[in-house]
């Protein structure tokens, strides 16, 4: 049974690292690995940040045109409908923009404070700025 997924929402390139929270979430590592899938994409088990039966932490592959959003589905072993879960919480694939970056200027030595405005900047597992 899946309790709680955080990060529901992420790039459709890949690579956000989302974390399913549960119980009776497998005895071993083997019994989860090409068994997750989230809103029609593969997450790929990460081997350090699984807790026996309570937490598998995936990493997102990258999505197909055309997909939006979708649950978490996940079977444990082998894949019969008795060991499948579904989660109540809906990943969504989102691009994030940037619609301003204010001051628009600053001095070469640095130092200056930027705010940076726009939508889903905050998608995904990590968030990197380079300017």
């Amino acid at each position: 049974r899946i309790t709680e997924v955080v990060t529901v929402s992420g790039p459709p390139e890949g690579g956000t690292r989302v974390t399913i929270h549960g119980v009776n979430l497998g005895l071993d590592f083997s019994e989860i690995v090409g068994h997750i899938d989230i809103a029609g994409v593969e997450c790929s088990p990460v081997r350090e940040e699984y807790i026996i039966a309570e937490q598998i932490v995936c990493e997102m592959g990258r999505a197909r045109p055309g997909i939006n959003a979708g649950p978490v589905l996940l079977c444990i072993g082998e894949c019969r409908p008795e060991f499948m879960a579904k989660s109540s919480q809906y990943y969504t694939f989102v691009i994030p923009t940037v619609k301003e970056l204010f001051p628009s200027r600053g001095p070469e030595s640095g130092g200056t404070m930027v705010t940076i405005t726009g939508q889903n900047l905050g998608a995904g597992s990590s968030v990197s700025v380079l300017l």
